[in-house]
């Protein structure tokens, strides 16, 4: 029938009257064959109507899987396949054509039986364990008692499960049940066969379709010569052209009301397609969409199938003539109109990664403080191998070891350092997923938890190989895991490929060598010995010229390391009392917190010995504890460690033990299991979460208990000596208030309780408390100290007492932020000035809550009394700076615009004032002209707002009547 034309039939209900069928028919007839291959179609049609009605029991949310979904594809096909071509095919090749596009999805249809043994079944539960997002929701919902939220999400898995299987089960299901009384009624094995294998291809990547041995081109069935390879991709692309809105009817998309982000967009998708146009020559799709996202949904389809056309065009044509010329498709194209409906512009903006630019964040130094942080790197990954391995096998014994080698080539020296471990080791599967992929950990995979060994894992973030390349230009890793075959990985680049050998490894376990960059320089030992603080395994290091093994270094201190040379004959004196966490029953936290005291005459814990002093600085103005001497810097042991490895910065207001001077504190402490916090992605600080503060107020309160036994009756009995413990052991209040907000509210009052501050009342010395000062003096004033901490001058003394004879004066270390500390009055900053005296002296008045100055309201300055309580202001403690009076006119004019001005008026207006209140430059006291030249820039500013006019502004002009002389210098006023 070379040369016929077939027309199409008019559409309407039933099998008979479907193009293909009735070429099927006819082609029967010229054959000279019986209708048996019709009547099979026929019989098949009734049958997989039936099984693909079941679809919607599991795919409830899914776009229509039914019936008319492969009558649409037959249609599809009868479009885009020319006409010349279809006169060629044989009636065995339509009714396949036919019968794959009735049974490809059959495999989508699961019955109960089949769910309950696929929930049970290896290769699903492997399947899940890769829907990470969706295992944890689950998870989260069961201990939440949302049964029916963790069931959604389980139905959800196991759809994408049948979907991405569904062409495997359909070749299964038609081999298992082509014929017999509840089949297929396909009588014919070799057909079923045939059938089953173009269905499963609709899913199989394009390239399987190349292989002759599946898809023959000149296939032998019952003396005729079939095409799998043309029935195979006709069926792919019939079918992926079925995305109109005939598969998702409107009125079923409002009645089910898909749930599922991902059902949501395949049924608006289909809405959006009014109509997919199919001819021999071109596809045409056009949609008016109600939203970007379905928008670019059908734009992907688009360009699915214009690739899917690509791939099969190509594929035909690369058949031999003979072949090529029979069995072809002319389509040209996929054209596409796919608009919005108005209410948003289309675009396909989003955010993306510059790969190099993210690699060398991970292996810079703007992540990393240091380029030989790998070493610290390499040696949690080989101890967690070796935890884990220990976990499985009682009586193994983990070793790790470092070698620098350095080796002699016609290229010049080559230097590396070889990290060996006999940890569990890698097979191809952990390598590709895990090794390869950065940000996936193994130990904190689905894959590891699976296998129920439990221990302390280190690793987290899964970055870390990264930071070789700050030491290395090359890398390469040998590894052997047990019962797998040996691996070799050699990476020459970060952004290489890897090139993957068989290993030579004998040792079950892991080695990685370095080959180092030449500017990189490493004290091997002295690096790792600062690392692996608690490490459970040995560490064996050989540098070429020296070796060493590090082992736990344990909690306990040699003080006399620590110790100014100069005393360090009289070390038999320190008389340290030490909490052992330990001890406290606080799981997870190992180590000791040491508080130095001295012996004092009864033996007890004192401040000063026979031959000691226990203050910043020592009798004789040298420094007990750490200091420089000579060049030879020693610093007081404070370390902190997580699962045995050095946590190697921790900002003073990060964590617990961080409030606390360190002058005359030595800790060493270990975080393991429950007590672990989560630290940042270098490790070289904490992360201030629930974990932390959970951990903080536990900590806070065994230092707390021991502080109240050193102050019980047999340890430090007097107010003096309460006094100098927080003088010595907390200077953090007085030199950084700023770190007391970040105490809990349990330390901060049991602080409150235990505080002495020492004050000067009627020329006698009395210790008092918190409440005491609160509750008896309306207001109380202090003295910065300047020379030796803790001792006030007798001339100033006697000039204090003189001129506030009534009143308490703290001149103790702790009462220069003493405000901070008493935090709850936020009193008004008095400056008092004398000038029979010669002094300006700083008080703060406590006043009650109902008087506390509106907080909300920024002002500048502060409130002065005395002899010159009208001038502009006078000089701070703290350099060169102003400090303003908040009641003379200038002042009162500026607050009282601070809000006047918004945008860059605004930032111009606090740079005027910030710059008129800072009177150091070029190490010289500013005289008066310049600070007038600068008072300028803000009148002028005013009167260009309209604040002020020019007259007024010169009644505000500042002159040498404003500022206290005797604290502005002999130069103040010098031209």
């Amino acid at each position: 029938m070379e040369g016929m034309t077939i027309k199409s039939t008019k559409m309407s209900r039933g099998i008979e009257i479907k193009d293909f069928f009735e070429l099927l028919k006819v082609r029967e007839k010229e054959e000279g064959n019986e209708t048996t291959l019709s009547a099979t179609v026929k019989n098949v049609a009734k049958q997989a109507g039936a099984i693909l009605s079941r679809i919607p029991v599991i795919f409830e949310e899914y776009t229509l899987h039914d019936i008319s979904h492969s009558e649409n594809v037959i249609k599809n096909m009868w479009k885009f396949i020319p006409e010349e071509v279809k006169a060629k095919l044989n009636a065995l090749e339509i009714y396949l054509l036919i019968l794959s596009a009735y049974l490809h999805d059959v495999g989508m249809a699961v019955s109960k039986d089949e769910e309950d043994k696929i929930l049970k079944s290896e290769e699903f539960l492997k399947f899940r364990d890769k829907h990470e997002r969706e295992v944890d929701l689950i998870e989260k919902y069961k201990e939440e008692g949302n049964t029916r939220a963790a069931e959604f999400y389980e139905k959800q898995i196991f759809m994408d499960y049948i979907r991405e299987h569904h062409h495997e089960r359909s070749y299964d299901y038609i081999m298992n049940n082509y014929n017999g009384e509840k089949g297929l009624k396909i009588d014919d094995e070799s057909h079923a066969r045939v059938i089953a294998k173009i269905c499963r291809a609709h899913r199989l990547d394009i390239k399987d379709l190349e292989d002759k041995s599946k898809f023959d081109r000149d296939y032998s069935l019952e003396g005729n010569f079939i095409n799998l390879q043309f029935l195979a991709v006709c069926l792919r692309l019939g079918d992926t052209l079925d995305a109109d809105k005939r598969r998702a009817p409107k009125i079923l998309k409002e009645f089910i009301n898909p749930r599922n982000p991902t059902s949501k967009q395949e049924w608006e998708k289909h809405l959006s397609v009014p109509e997919v146009g199919i001819t021999e020559e071109k596809i045409k799709i056009n949609a008016t969409c109600k939203s970007p996202r379905y928008q670019r949904g059908l734009l992907e389809l688009v360009r699915k199938v214009e690739n899917e056309r690509e791939d099969i065009i190509r594929l035909l044509k690369d058949n031999p003539p003979a072949i090529s010329d029979k069995y072809y498709l002319t389509l040209k194209g996929v054209e596409q109109n796919i608009e919005t409906d108005g209410t948003y512009i289309y675009n396909d903006f989003k955010f993306s990664l510059d790969n190099d630019k993210i690699f060398n964040l991970f292996m810079g130094t703007s992540l990393y403080t240091e380029k030989t942080v790998a070493l610290r790197e390499l040696l949690q990954n080989s101890i967690d191998a070796c935890r884990c391995r220990k976990a499985k096998e009682a009586e193994y014994e983990g070793k790790i070891s470092y070698q620098l080698v350095k080796e002699n080539t016609d290229e010049g020296e080559i230097r590396k350092i070889i990290v060996k471990d006999n940890g569990v080791g890698m097979d191809d599967y952990v390598i590709e997923n895990y090794f390869m992929r950065i940000g996936e950990s193994y130990y904190q995979s689905r894959d590891f938890k699976k296998e129920g060994i439990q221990f302390s894992t280190i690793s987290v973030f899964g970055i870390g190989i990264l930071s070789c390349f700050m030491m290395a230009d090359k890398i390469e890793v040998e590894t052997l895991k047990e019962g797998r075959e040996p691996r070799k990985v050699e990476i020459e680049n970060y952004s290489d490929y890897f090139v993957t050998r068989k290993g030579s490894r004998t040792e079950l376990g892991t080695t990685i060598t370095l080959f180092l960059k030449e500017d990189v320089e490493v004290d091997l030992i002295d690096k790792l010995k600062v690392y692996a603080r608690h490490v459970e395994f040995p560490v064996y290091i050989d540098d070429g010229e020296n070796a060493e093994t590090i082992v736990d270094q344990g909690y306990d201190f040699n003080f006399v390391d620590y110790m100014n040379p100069l005393y360090k004959q009289y070390a038999d004196e320190l008389n340290p009392y030490v909490i052992d966490f330990e001890k406290e029953g606080l799981e997870g936290v190992k180590g000791k917190l040491i508080f130095m005291f001295l012996k004092d005459e009864n033996g007890g814990y004192g401040f000063e010995s026979k031959n000691l002093l226990l203050s910043k600085l020592s009798s004789a103005g040298e420094e007990l504890f750490g200091g420089s001497h000579w060049g030879y810097e020693v610093r007081n042991p404070c370390f902190l460690s997580q699962d045995g490895i050095l946590i190697k910065k921790i900002e003073r207001l990060e964590f617990p033990f961080q409030w606390i001077d360190p002058t005359f504190i030595f800790f060493d402490v270990n975080l393991e299991g429950e007590s672990k916090i989560d630290l940042a992605i270098d490790r070289n600080d904490v992360v201030t979460n629930s974990k932390f503060n959970n951990l903080k107020p536990k900590i806070e309160k065994i230092i707390i208990d021991h502080i109240k036994k050193i102050f019980s009756q047999k340890h430090l009995v007097t107010d003096r000596d309460k006094n100098r413990f927080m003088e010595h052991f907390f200077g953090v209040f007085s030199e950084h208030p700023i770190y007391i907000r970040t105490l809990s509210d349990f330390f901060f009052q049991s602080m409150k309780k235990l505080i002495r501050f020492g004050c000067s009342v009627n020329g006698g010395i009395k210790y008092l408390t918190y409440d005491e000062l609160k509750d008896r003096w309306e207001y109380f004033s202090f003295i910065e100290l300047r020379g030796h901490l803790g001792i006030i001058p007798e001339n100033m003394k006697n000039v204090i007492e003189k001129a506030y004879s009534e009143d308490p004066i703290i001149y103790s270390v702790i009462e220069e932020k003493l405000p901070e500390i008493l935090r709850e009055f936020s009193g008004d900053h008095i400056i008092v000035t004398n000038k029979e005296l010669g002094f300006s002296l700083n008080k703060y008045l406590l006043v009650s809550s109902a008087e506390k100055r509106d907080k909300k309201k920024k002002e500048y300055g502060f409130t002065f009394e005395g002899d010159y309580k009208g001038c502009f202001g006078t000089l701070t403690t703290e350099g060169f700076q102003i400090a303003p009076n908040i009641n003379h006119p200038f002042m009162r004019l500026v607050s009282k615009n601070i809000d006047t001005f918004k945008a860059m008026d605004k930032k111009k207006y606090e740079f005027f004032i910030e710059k008129l209140l800072r009177m150091f430059k070029f190490r010289y006291l500013m005289p008066l002209k310049e600070i007038q030249r600068i008072q300028k820039y803000l009148l002028d500013f005013y009167v260009e707002k309209g604040i002020l006019t020019k007259e007024e502004a010169e009644i505000y002009v500042l002159t040498e009547k404003d500022f206290c002389p005797y604290d502005m210098g002999e130069d103040f006023l010098k031209q």
